[in-house]
């Protein structure tokens, strides 16, 4: 199966149009499943109570979908769920930075939390500069998480 999905740009030149996605479906090397795939979870559920079942969704494709993007470019041969994650962990920064205070959290406990925060975007900066397809989607899902946070806080 991971053959079938995998990137593959030659395939995709091809006309398998399908490979623009399916990486995110396969996992390669297969042990890092038992990483990203519980990570769908432990990310996936704070984002969807934090921002919605449909923004949820929209933050795992999109940034799923740039870092294959990316992973043509940078990776081309290669697979796996991490990019989407990595963006689901972005909104979560997001989040941590525009929303979180409202939350009556004791206040060093926030900031230490947002330290995590910074060094989390901090790192996905650096990642891009390496030319590593996990930072640009991180950032892609902060930046997302940071608009979706904006567009329904009531204006003041």
């Amino acid at each position: 199966m991971l053959d079938a999905l995998r990137r593959d740009p030659d395939a995709l030149v091809d006309g398998q149009w399908w490979r623009v996605l399916s990486p995110l479906l396969v996992q390669a090397p297969p042990w890092q499943a038992f990483l990203t795939v519980p990570a769908i979870a432990a990310l996936g559920v704070p984002v969807e109570r934090l921002f919605g079942s449909r923004a949820m969704l929209a933050l795992y494709l999109i940034p799923g979908a740039v870092g294959e993007a990316l992973g043509y470019l940078w990776q081309p041969h290669g697979a796996g769920n991490s990019v989407a994650d990595l963006g689901l962990a972005g909104a979560l920064v997001a989040w941590l930075f525009l929303a979180a205070g409202e939350r009556s959290w004791p206040t060093p406990l926030l900031n230490r939390v947002r330290i995590w925060g910074g060094a989390v975007l901090a790192g996905s900066v650096v990642d891009t500069v390496l030319r590593d397809i996990h930072g640009v989607p991180t950032l892609v899902g902060a930046a997302l998480g940071a608009a979706l946070l904006r567009r329904h806080r009531p204006h003041a």
